[in-house]
């Protein structure tokens, strides 16, 4: 079985985890290139190169696809496998692999379609949440479905959580895909496209949450989404809320919260420039 791989983060690396555990290593990797990152600006590869490099796996790093379309045709693929990528493929580098393109996509779909569906399950309060593995079209997350795993939520999980969770499992799903191919290829059903929804990239904005909520309180659906707010956008892009002084604004990160007696409560929070507190130790050196 000839596999060229194509991941970009963490999440591709649980899910490389699972398919070199079962004997399918990469033929090849492809991954985005370095990016420059802190207050240097130093360039820094992703999880997926450094995973590459220290298997000896071989990988390039194109800024288009196009740059490598040569490379893929010459090397004679069995599958395309494409986990948290984050670049578009187009549909004539899909039709070159002998079976296709399989992508791993961690929610029940069509349900989440788009680029945040752990991050739009939890918001949305979704009492189950799953990963599928579907054949790649020209539409995003548009493709027949192969496999799918669901796991009922507690309302309790983080984005972190869930995501630690349904990555690996595409991977386990994978593997039983790639040992059966054909059959599994026969079995395919295509989506009920008129249930579809979608989910949006979270700009940083999106993780403000009023402080006058925190303070005063909010009616219970207000209250309800802030808290899932928090479980879903942190770490990245992450919720804050700033209070306003009468000398100064401070802007507060909050890592964690609970509902508690019907209100939102900050468990853990870091002040800008300072480390991370409990909400009790922030409140005794600050009045708002």
């Amino acid at each position: 079985m000839k596999i060229i791989f194509f991941g970009s983060s963490n999440f591709s690396v649980m899910v490389l985890n699972e398919l070199v555990e079962n004997g399918l290593n990469p033929s090849l990797v492809v991954t985005t290139p370095d990016s420059e990152k802190g207050r240097g600006q130093k360039s820094s590869p992703n999880d997926v190169k450094e995973w590459a490099t220290n298997r000896d796996i071989p990988f390039v790093q194109p800024n288009t696809l196009a740059e490598i379309t040569k490379t893929l045709e010459n090397t004679k693929s069995d599958f395309f496998i494409i986990a948290a990528y984050g670049k578009i493929i187009p549909e004539e580098i899909l039709k070159l692999p002998k079976y296709g393109a399989l992508c791993v996509h961690p929610s029940l779909l069509p349900r989440w379609r788009g680029s945040s569906p752990v991050q739009a399950t939890i918001l949305a309060g979704d009492k189950l949440a799953g990963v599928s593995i579907i054949e790649l079209d020209k539409k995003v997350d548009h493709g027949p479905i192969l496999a799918q795993k669901e796991f009922r939520l507690t309302e309790k999980e983080t984005a972190s959580e869930l995501n630690t969770l349904l990555w690996p499992e595409g991977g386990k799903l994978l593997t039983k895909i790639l040992k059966d191919p054909q059959d599994s290829l026969r079995n395919k059903k295509e989506q009920d496209h008129a249930q579809a929804t979608f989910s949006k990239k979270i700009e940083k904005p999106e993780g403000l949450i009023d402080s006058q909520l925190i303070t005063k309180g909010g009616n219970s659906i207000e209250v309800t989404l802030a808290e899932r707010k928090v479980r879903a956008l942190n770490p990245d892009p992450g919720v804050y809320t700033i209070f306003k002084t009468s000398t100064k604004d401070i802007r507060v990160k909050i890592l964690e919260a609970k509902i508690e007696n019907d209100k939102f409560v900050p468990v853990f929070v870091v002040p800008e420039g300072k480390r991370k507190m409990s909400w009790e130790e922030f409140l005794r050196g600050n009045k708002i």
